[in-house]
This record gives C-alpha cells, sequence and structure tokens, in this order.
C-alpha cells in the first residue's frame, strides 16, 4: 500500500463522548451511535485532520543516505495517534494536486510523468515519514508546465501525495504568505508574485498551490556567488550593454542575484554607440494656389555627360499641382541663371510670382547673388538642415520617381545608359500626365492648367520610328526614311 509522507499510527485513541448506553454499531460505551467511526469512516477522516492541523506542525521528512541519516528541517515520529497535514487521505488530496507543506523538507512527487530532465538516484537516498516506514527516492528532476516551474523534486514512488516544502521555497529568497482561503509566492527582493494557491475546504484543510515558477538552482547558484550584490551597471556592461528594459526583466526573474533596478541609468557608451535618427513628422499641408510653393534641389553629377556636357540637373515641384519643371546643367553654379528664366517664365505664361522657395543648405542656394534675387522677387526663402534631406521630402522623392522611371525605360528598352539625359526628360513629361494619390487621382498638369490632357501622341520610348529624309538627302531611287530609335515626345 502506498504511504503518505507522515502517516499514521496503528493505534488511535479517542474519546467522543460517553453515553450510558452502548454503540448501536460496535456496542463500544465510550462514544455516541452518531459518532462512531465504525459506522461513519468520513468521521475519523475529519478527526484525523483536525489532529493533524494541530500536532504535526513543524514535523518534515529527514534525508537518508548510505553513510547515515542527514538532517534538512526537523523530523518526528507519530506518537498517540497524532497525524501530520500531509497525511490526509489521498482520496480527499487528488495525486495531480500539489500541496504546501511545512513539514517536508524538500518537493517530492508521487508521479514521475510530471518531472523533465529527470536523473537516476544512485546513493539510496531516502525519507522516513513518520510512522518510521522509509521510501526510497529514486529519481530526481524539474516541474517545468504552463502553470508550474519548480526545480529539485523528488521522485517517489510509494507516496501518495505531491508535496512542495516550505522550507525549500524560502531558500529561493521568497515570502509565503497564508490567510483563510488563499496563499501566495513573492520574490522578496523584486516583489513579483511567483505562485497563488487556495485552502481547500472541508477536510483536510490543505494549501492547495495553483501556480509557481521559481528560478532555477543553477541560475540561482551562479547569480549569488558573490556575497556583495552586483550593481546594475555592472551587469549592463556584462552582458553587453543590453538595454535596460531586458535587463530589468533578468533581474525581477531572480537570474541576477541581489540587484536592484536603476530607472534612471544611463549608459555613455550606448548613447554613443547605439545612437539612431529619429524618424521626420510627415508634412500634410498643401499650398492653396499655383506657385504659392516651390520645391527645389539638384541632382548629379552623373556617372558621365550626355549630349551638351550636362552632368546635373534642377528640378522645380509646385507644392498645389505636384507639377515639375526640368533644367540640365554642366555646372551647379549655373542654378542662378536657370531660376531667373525660371521666375520670368511664371511672370510670362502664369502671370504670378512665387512666395516661398523651399530648398536644402547647398552652396548653390546660399550664394549671395542668388539670396539677392529672391529678395529682389520679394520670395521668401525656405532652407533645411544641413544634411537632413527628409526635411526637403517633397523633391527628394520627385528625384526617386524620376530616377526610377528613367532607369527602368533604359533597361527595358535596351538603350545605353549615357542616354540617361532623354529617360529623365521623358519621365518628367509622362510623370507630369500621371495621376496623383496627392491630387485624389489628378494628374499635376491638369490641376496647374485646369484642362483634361490628351495621350493620343505617346510613343514607347526607345522604340524603332521612321523618319522621313530631307528632299536634298533622297532621290527617287533611293530609300526616303532613315531607322531611328525614339527617345523623346
Amino acid at each position: 500500500m502506498p504511504h503518505s509522507v507522515l502517516a499514521a499510527s496503528q493505534r488511535i485513541t479517542v474519546p467522543r463522548g460517553t453515553s450510558s448506553e452502548p454503540c448501536k454499531h460496535c456496542g463500544k460505551t465510550t462514544h455516541l451511535s452518531a459518532n462512531c467511526f465504525s459506522a461513519y469512516p468520513e468521521k475519523l477522516a475529519e478527526y484525523r485532520a483536525r489532529r493533524a492541523s494541530r500536532a504535526a506542525r513543524g514535523r518534515g521528512t529527514s534525508f537518508t543516505t548510505r553513510d547515515g541519516p542527514v538532517s534538512r528541517g526537523t523530523s518526528s515520529t507519530a506518537r498517540d495517534g497524532s497525524v501530520s497535514v500531509a497525511a490526509a487521505s489521498s482520496v480527499d488530496a487528488p495525486q495531480l494536486a500539489w500541496v504546501l507543506d511545512s513539514g517536508a523538507s524538500f518537493h517530492v512527487t508521487s508521479d514521475q510523468s510530471q518531472l523533465v530532465t529527470c536523473k537516476p538516484i544512485t546513493d539510496g537516498a531516502s525519507i522516513q515519514t513518520a510512522d518510521g516506514t522509509s521510501c526510497y527516492i529514486t529519481h530526481r528532476g524539474s516541474i517545468c508546465n504552463t502553470k508550474f516551474s519548480v526545480p529539485d523534486v523528488s521522485f517517489v514512488p510509494q507516496l501518495s501525495m505531491n508535496l512542495l516544502s516550505v522550507g525549500q521555497i524560502v531558500d529561493h529568497n521568497c515570502f509565503i504568505g497564508f490567510d483563510d482561503s488563499s496563499c501566495f509566492i513573492q520574490d522578496r527582493q523584486s516583489g513579483i508574485v511567483l505562485g497563488t494557491g487556495h485552502r481547500r475546504r472541508g477536510a483536510p484543510s490543505l494549501y492547495i498551490l495553483d501556480t509557481l515558477r521559481l528560478p532555477s538552482s543553477a541560475a540561482r547558484v551562479s547569480s549569488v556567488s558573490s556575497s556583495s550584490p552586483s550593481s546594475f551597471a555592472k551587469w549592463h556592461h556584462r552582458l553587453g550593454h543590453l538595454c535596460g528594459s531586458r535587463l530589468s526583466t533578468l533581474i525581477h526573474q531572480g537570474y541576477l542575484g541581489h540587484t536592484f533596478v536603476e530607472s534612471n541609468f544611463h549608459c555613455k557608451g550606448c548613447k554613443l554607440g547605439k545612437q539612431i535618427q529619429l524618424p521626420y513628422p510627415s508634412s500634410v499641408s498643401h499650398s492653396a494656389k499655383p506657385f504659392d510653393l516651390i520645391h527645389s534641389d539638384v541632382w548629379g553629377p552623373a556617372p558621365f555627360a550626355i549630349k551638351g556636357g550636362h552632368k546635373y540637373y534642377v528640378i522645380f515641384v509646385d507644392d498645389h499641382s505636384r507639377y515639375t519643371w526640368l533644367y540640365f546643367m554642366k555646372h551647379r553654379s549655373q542654378l542662378y541663371s536657370i531660376y531667373q528664366s525660371f521666375t520670368r517664365m511664371v511672370h510670362t505664361q502664369f502671370s504670378t510670382s512665387i512666395k516661398i522657395f523651399r530648398s536644402d543648405s547647398g552652396g548653390e542656394y546660399l550664394s549671395d547673388l542668388f539670396r539677392q534675387f529672391l529678395v529682389s522677387e520679394v520670395t521668401l526663402p525656405q532652407l533645411s538642415c544641413p544634411r537632413a534631406h527628409p526635411q526637403n521630402g517633397v523633391v527628394e522623392r520627385k528625384h526617386r520617381h524620376i530616377i526610377e522611371t528613367a532607369r527602368t525605360l533604359l533597361i527595358a528598352s535596351f538603350v545605353p545608359s549615357h542616354f540617361w539625359g532623354e529617360a529623365v526628360s521623358t519621365s518628367v513629361y509622362l510623370i507630369n500626365r500621371q495621376p496623383s494619390s496627392k491630387l485624389s487621382g489628378k494628374c499635376p498638369g491638369e490641376v496647374l492648367f485646369g484642362t483634361p490632357l490628351c495621350y493620343d501622341h505617346l510613343r514607347v520610348f526607345g522604340c524603332t520610328c521612321y523618319v522621313l529624309l530631307p528632299s536634298r538627302e533622297r532621290t527617287k531611287l533611293t530609300a526616303q526614311s532613315a531607322e531611328c530609335v525614339f527617345f523623346r515626345i
């Protein structure tokens, strides 16, 4: 028969009251018929549980090896029918339940299937129950499931209950609290609640743990090997400058010993080595009329010059319509004269002036001549911070759109890269005729000019075309046209 950790002795003498009449069930006169243990076995179980709660506090198992007994807590033997709180009937305490026991010296279980990393015990270790019965420990492992994570649990096949030792739990620097209906286990250092349980009503009135997650012994031993507590900064450096939130998680889990979280800790090395650029806020502004705001930027130099010796180009983007104007340049210094031409075109074609001119802080935009011309035109300049290109995001995204389109045109039509100027011009022309999400599906040209656009004249970039030769270059017997490649619209 399986034994409890602390079993009852064979002889129990309990006066339950006297009566002048013998018991109707057993014939004895030492108790009333209503309290007869022979007729009512459940009353015997209730009586034993009440005696156990009073008489078995502080009793524990003893750890025995082949060399002799080694005490791991207080041990006692049953006397005059006293029973431990852990000696309740296995019917009243289900085998799968984990009972919190102050008398057990260490964690024990009778179900080997609950243990992981289970290793056999070969030194003949055993435990001794209250009635003197020795039960051998055959294996030792850990509990690891969704509700329990408990190291150093011993497997004793002869037992009929699962017990969690109060003494072994408090050795993990834990505090255990009880009230009339529940219990809890709390880490003393971090204050984190590691486990909770409830008190079973009726007989036996045991504390049953519902959850418990303790750190492993290996992690605990390695973390507290030093008698003095380690500082938060020292563990930050040891763990490769781990961020504060993850370092705090390890401390709360108890893996780093007596270390306290420092919420105001700052590491100079992290600030120098991990600094990143914060994202720029998205601009939602939109000009009310054309030429209220013009965005501009210079692109280049290109890997090689196009026909005419140009290696740069500058674009001007109207914020209201997103219409783009393109000008090629040989040098950046040509920006001043090009902007003068662009301004005269705006005055002549649209009878208005540019109110705000936005660009980056490039040298061509900071020249004295250029700034004086803006003053003469009563145009307000807006410059982005040095190397802060996203601040001039409208024109930067337009650059990307133009170059992506030009590169795709060259690759798809098998046109050499030194025709990049023709591809860029075609890209700008087509982009001005493409619907834009910023314009609610309208095209920049349609918004600027106020009339629908025509697409009948468009041809594929790089396609074969035939050009009629001038009359002086052909005769009645020669070819009338020349085969060419279409580059510009």
